[in-house]
């Protein structure tokens, strides 16, 4: 879609905000969203009887060790005044309790906001994987899988033209200026590493429902339907505003 004629000169992104209430704003300029990482991390070694662990390396317990202590890649190895989060989401190894199985696969997602970070954590996940299963008796593989998306930009020239949109239609009490990047990534980063653009949240709670307050991700969200014309009055305001 970024090669269509004529090109694309600027690109804006709505994304649903349970914090905020419907007819409110969420704005930052610069960093918006963090990046992400998906790392899957395979530890094996030749299986054995519970009965008899000197005989083998255990991949369960191994994996026990690098969940908590690849949580030093955040606490130690990246710099404090750069946000980061190193989270493990998935974890199966074995089946039956009398056996060590031959392999344990764990699965997580490292967020950054800057490039810094996420180059430092990579590394540090590399090196932690290599001598925790040297010391543990274990094969592990570090795996940095294919679906990463960068950190997402805010342009604060287009950030600036989607306020003066708000404050055309709604007044300026309808912003809320958001104090920090988000942890959570956006595949709209891929957009503005090619154009400049920008990420702004639109509210989408009612006080009266504790429901639309739950997080994005909640399977018990619900998301107020009023908030959609807020989204698309904006939507066409900053068109009309940009071509004018």
């Amino acid at each position: 879609c970024l090669e269509i004629d004529p090109k694309p000169e600027s690109v804006l992104c709505f994304h649903t905000f349970p914090p905020l209430s419907v007819g409110k704003y969420g704005i930052i300029r610069g960093s918006a969203n963090s990046s992400c990482d998906n790392v899957k991390i395979t530890i094996s070694s030749s299986g054995g009887h519970a009965s008899c662990p000197q005989k083998c390396g255990d991949p369960i317990v191994t994996a026990a060790a690098l969940i908590t202590q690849l949580q030093t890649c955040v606490s130690r190895d990246n710099n404090p005044m750069m946000p980061a989060v190193l989270t493990f989401g998935s974890i199966h190894g074995g089946a039956t309790p009398n056996t060590i199985p031959s392999s344990t696969v764990i699965e997580g997602t490292i967020r950054t906001v800057y490039p810094e970070s996420r180059s430092t954590i990579k590394e540090s996940i590399k090196r932690i994987c290599k001598h925790v299963g040297g010391a543990m008796r274990t094969c592990v593989e570090v795996d940095f899988m294919d679906t990463s998306v960068p950190s997402a930009i805010n342009d604060n020239a287009i950030v600036d033209k989607a306020e003066n949109a708000i404050k055309k239609l709604f007044g300026a009490d309808a912003i809320s200026i958001m104090p920090f990047p988000s942890t959570g990534s956006e595949d709209f980063a891929l957009f503005t590493e090619k154009l400049p653009g920008a990420i702004i949240r639109f509210g989408t709670n009612d006080p009266e429902n504790a429901a639309t307050m739950l997080g994005v991700h909640n399977p018990g969200v619900q998301f107020d339907d009023r908030s959609l014309f807020y989204a698309s009055a904006l939507f066409c305001q900053y068109v009309l505003d940009y071509l004018s």
